[in-house]
C-alpha cells in the first residue's frame, strides 16, 4: 500500500475534492486493505474531533446552508493538517492531539440530543437546492418534502422523502446514506448521484442511477436489488413487482434546470407531473387517452401553452376548463 498516496486521497476526501476516478480508487483501497481502513479511521477520528471542538466553540447547532457551500482549500496536504491542529490547540503532536480530542469526544453524544429534525417542502414549480449536514446536495422538486436531522449521527446518514428529488451524495464508505420513501422502501448509497420518485398518490416508486452503485430494498421484497449506472428501477406498490431497465440522465438533468422533457411518456404520467409543477387539478375523462404516448420539451411555458401543444399532437385529444379543473377528453 502506498501510504503517501492514500493520505493524499484521504486529504482530498475531507476537502470534497475527489474526482470520480479517485472516488472509485479510494473506495477500492478501503475495501481491500485493513491497514488503509485503520488509517482512514484515525483521520476520521481527528476530523470528527475538530468538528466537535468547532461546534462547542460556537455553542449553537450548525446552520443548514441552502446554497452550495464551497469548501475547497488551496493549501497542500501538510499545511492542511498543520492548520487544523493549530486551529485546535496551537502546536500539538498527533498523539497529544488524539488524547486531547478524547476529552471533547466524550461530549459528542450531546450532539444527538442537540440535533433536531428539519423539514423542507417545495411549493414552487422550480427545483430548490438543499445542502445537507454532510455537504451532500439535494434538488427537491415540486410538491415534494424532505426530512432529515440537523446533525447526522450513529454512523449513517438518513433522510426521508415524499415526492421527487435528485441526490448528489458525498462519498463516505464508513457511513452509508439512506433515502427512505413510501412504505419503508429505501435506497442505500455511499457516494453517487441518483434520482428518487415516490409520491403518495402514485403506485410507482422509481430510482434512476446516474453513476456509482446503489441498493433498493423494500419490506415487501425478499432481498435488496443492486443497481448499476444508467439504469432505472420501477417498483409497483400495488403488485409488489420490480423491474430494472436501461435509461439515461436527459430527463432528470432537464428537470434540474426547470425543463420538462417527455419521451414516449404516457399522457397519464405527463398530467401527474403537470399537476404538481403548475399546482392545477387535471382530469382525464377517457381511459383510452391515459396510455397515449407523447414526446415533447417544454421550457418557460404556461400550462395553457403546454395543453395547446398536447392537443395539437393528437387529433383525438381536446382540453377545456371547468371551474378550477382542467379536463382532458376525446374529440367527439
Amino acid at each position: 500500500m502506498d501510504k503517501e498516496k492514500l493520505e493524499n486521497l484521504i486529504n482530498k476526501f475531507f476537502l470534497k475534492q475527489l474526482t470520480l476516478d479517485e472516488k472509485v480508487e479510494f473506495e477500492d483501497i478501503l475495501k481491500s486493505s485493513d491497514e488503509a481502513r485503520k488509517l482512514f479511521r484515525q483521520w476520521s477520528f481527528i476530523q470528527r474531533g475538530v468538528e466537535t471542538i468547532q461546534f462547542n466553540k460556537t455553542c449553537t447547532p450548525p446552520e443548514l446552508d441552502i446554497n452550495i457551500r464551497d469548501q475547497k482549500e488551496k493549501s497542500n496536504r501538510v499545511n492542511l493538517w498543520k492548520q487544523r491542529i493549530i486551529n485546535v490547540a496551537a502546536v500539538l503532536t498527533i498523539p497529544l492531539l488524539i488524547g486531547f480530542l478524547y476529552l471533547f469526544l466524550e461530549k459528542s453524544s450531546s450532539l444527538e440530543q442537540m440535533s433536531h429534525d428539519l423539514s423542507y417542502t417545495n411549493t414552487n414549480s422550480k427545483a430548490i437546492l438543499i445542502t445537507l449536514p454532510d455537504s451532500s446536495r439535494v434538488y427537491l422538486y415540486a410538491k415534494s418534502t424532505l426530512k432529515f436531522p440537523s446533525v447526522f449521527t450513529k454512523n449513517e446518514r438518513h433522510v426521508k422523502l415524499t415526492g421527487e428529488a435528485t441526490f448528489e451524495v458525498v462519498s463516505d464508505p464508513e457511513n452509508p446514506f439512506y433515502v427512505e420513501t413510501l412504505d419503508g422502501a429505501k435506497v442505500k448509497a455511499y457516494g453517487t448521484k441518483f434520482n428518487v420518485y415516490g409520491y403518495e398518490d402514485d403506485d410507482i416508486v422509481q430510482v434512476y442511477l446516474e453513476r456509482g452503485k446503489v441498493n433498493f430494498s423494500s419490506p415487501y421484497l425478499s432481498e435488496a436489488t443492486a443497481m448499476r449506472a444508467s439504469t432505472k428501477l420501477e417498483f409497483n406498490r400495488k403488485s409488489k413487482s420490480i423491474q430494472v431497465l436501461p435509461s439515461d440522465a436527459f430527463e432528470y438533468e432537464a428537470y434540474e434546470k426547470g425543463i420538462l422533457l417527455f419521451r414516449s411518456t404516457s399522457l397519464e404520467r405527463i398530467t401527474k407531473k403537470l399537476s404538481r409543477v403548475y399546482d392545477v387539478d387535471i382530469e382525464i375523462r377517457d381511459n383510452q387517452l391515459r396510455h397515449y404516448p407523447i414526446t415533447g420539451v417544454f421550457e418557460n411555458k404556461s400550462i395553457t401553452q403546454i395543453l395547446d401543444v398536447l392537443q395539437m399532437s393528437s387529433p383525438d385529444l381536446k382540453w377545456k376548463k371547468e371551474k378550477e379543473k382542467i379536463i382532458l377528453y376525446r374529440k367527439p
